[in-house]
């Protein structure tokens, strides 16, 4: 459920959400200790990755191309 609703915002705003490494942006999912990494290209939004928050947060940088 609030996978869906971040998603939702992400796809509604996609540029909302702040760059945190090179062209990814990170939105938090609330209630969850989750964060989802996308991009935005013209009109399309990918979603590269979700990671839970608690883990390393270099881990995510060397998962990313």
């Amino acid at each position: 459920m609030q996978l869906e609703e971040c998603l939702g915002y992400v796809q509604a705003n996609p540029r909302m959400f702040e760059v945190v490494y090179k062209h990814y942006h990170r939105a938090i999912i609330r209630r969850f200790p989750y964060v989802v990494f996308y991009t935005v290209n013209g009109n399309v939004v990918k979603i590269h990755a979700v990671f839970q928050s608690a883990q390393n947060p270099q881990k995510w940088r060397q998962r990313l191309p």
